[in-house]
């Protein structure tokens, strides 16, 4: 496969826009060596009983949520889980300027080596991370905070691993049970049918800021306190996910300040492959 191939297969895994596919792609053009960063071709592993998946922590917002990740890596703890999927938009980025901090305001690099800091931390634990459209605001203006630069920060935790941009993909297998997980951050505008080839079990979406499950899809609910209007559940919240041998146990455990709105287990049994 050549270099060209390989662009134009990595992009088609991604939903894309056309004016980020059109700047992506002379991004990558412009620095190959970053390719297995920011657009994975295989999928990585899950090997673990039991993982969190949460999404929209908007970090720097007027609407973070800190009190929320802490009972998040509380609950992992609690629970013996080690790795947590989070799904993006980790920070607020450059922009909706307005409804950042204004100490954070345009300046994405501050938003990173601030969020090393702050984000918790357990030596069991391990995040899994995509990068959302908040995420990468900053690559789209002058700023010369790159994409790599935004790895480097973010992998300088060795709890810290950046699994794709905008969407991944994961093979989940403990002793018996295996199934085939895609993770997207933002909502693809063309149906997913025909934009992935790649066998999906099931599909976890973040950036719908809500808690929605239809067949074999799941929007996960923002950590952060902007929710957004649409079918589901609309709070803040997290979620947890069990593999077994038909399929999966999902939870979503829905929050409202201190208070517990909704928990929920379903089970999601695997579509015939």
């Amino acid at each position: 496969m050549n270099k060209q191939e390989m662009i134009d297969k990595i992009l088609k895994y991604n939903k894309l826009s056309r004016k980020d596919y059109i700047n992506l792609k002379r991004y990558i053009c412009e620095n190959e060596d970053s390719l297995k960063h920011e657009f994975p071709i295989l999928p990585f592993n899950i090997r673990d009983e039991k993982v969190m998946i949460i999404s929209d922590c908007h970090y720097f917002s007027n609407y973070e949520n800190r009190k929320l990740m802490d009972e998040v890596y509380e609950f992992a703890k609690k629970n013996g889980i080690e790795t947590i999927i989070n799904l993006g938009d980790l920070v607020q980025g450059v922009a909706a300027r307005e409804k950042t901090q204004e100490e954070y305001r345009g300046d994405a690099r501050k938003q990173y080596e601030e969020l090393v800091k702050i984000y918790p931390r357990d030596r069991y634990i391990k995040n899994k991370i995509l990068l959302g459209n908040h995420d990468i605001s900053s690559i789209y203006s002058d700023s010369e905070f790159s994409l790599n630069d935004m790895v480097k920060l973010l992998e300088n935790r060795s709890d810290f691993e950046v699994v794709g941009l905008k969407g991944a993909w994961a093979n989940w297998h403990h002793n018996r049970s295996d199934a085939n997980i895609t993770f997207i951050h933002q909502l693809p505008t063309i149906s997913l049918s025909r934009e992935i080839e790649y066998p999906n079990d099931f599909i976890f979406y973040g950036h719908a800021h809500r808690c929605h499950v239809a067949g074999n899809k799941i929007k996960i609910p923002p950590i952060c306190t902007d929710i957004k209007e649409g079918p589901g559940i609309r709070a803040s919240g997290y979620t947890v996910a069990t593999l077994i041998d038909c399929g999966i146990i999902f939870e979503c455990y829905s929050k409202k300040g201190e208070f517990t709105l909704h928990s929920e287990k379903i089970l999601m049994k695997k579509k015939n492959r």
